[in-house]
């Protein structure tokens, strides 16, 4: 498994940490394209965005890099009392003809935008720094998804990491560890993902991992560490 970590920093927002409203006749649109593994366009296909917030600190990798790990723009931030995931209808459209699609964003902001054509087929594009009215994010190529694996641990804390949440953040993938701390997400798509862990006062180390398509990937371990 390779990181990422250009990758976890890609876009750094000018407006991520804040909640911008945009008013309605200027709301952002981000344009693309979903095409297959020959580079053809393909039509009908449901693309959705899911917006961030930037987390206060930025972590060290396994690498000794940096990242920036981006959050649920609804806030998993246990000071606030919030594990939500992004709402139920997050926005959407189709691709046309073409293979083409325009979402229409709530505000600025940064994304993840996900097309979905089945559960084992899927394109993905990580942290798109949405802070003008239009922003074009290209091909998204689909591509086999990935089952992702790793496990949280309790180095510095008593007790079990079983029944923690695990999220992928921005996006709708969540599971839970077992007593042994292992997780696992099924039909995850190809590229950068940030995963976050939470229980009670505890939180899980933020992971950036970079999914590749098909197979496994296995991320590094997440100790959990008490929230400050």
């Amino acid at each position: 498994m390779a990181l990422m970590a250009a990758a976890c920093q890609a876009n750094t927002p000018t407006v991520a940490g804040q909640d911008v409203a945009t008013p309605a006749a200027t709301a952002p649109v981000v344009t693309g394209r979903v095409v297959g593994t020959s580079g053809q366009a393909v039509a009908d296909v449901l693309v959705e965005a899911f917006g961030h917030r930037l987390d206060r600190t930025p972590v060290t990798l396994p690498n000794g890099q940096t990242a920036l790990i981006f959050l649920d723009v609804l806030g998993l931030d246990p000071l606030r009392g919030g594990r939500t995931l992004q709402s139920s209808a997050p926005p959407s459209a189709r691709t046309d003809g073409e293979g083409r699609f325009s979402l229409q964003l709530p505000g600025a902001g940064v994304y993840n935008v996900e097309a979905v054509v089945s559960p084992a087929e899927k394109a993905w594009k990580s942290k798109i720094d949405v802070a003008s009215v239009s922003v074009p994010i290209g091909d998204m190529a689909l591509a086999a998804t990935s089952v992702l694996t790793g496990r949280l641990t309790m180095p510095d804390n008593p007790g079990s990491p079983d029944g923690a949440e695990v999220y992928i953040a921005g996006s709708v993938y969540r599971t839970t560890a077992d007593a042994s701390g292992q997780y696992r997400f099924e039909n995850v798509p190809a590229g950068t993902v940030d995963v976050m862990a939470f229980k009670e006062n505890l939180r899980g180390k933020a992971v950036c991992i970079s999914v590749a398509p098909g197979g496994q990937t296995a991320a590094p371990d997440a100790p959990m560490q008490a929230v400050p």
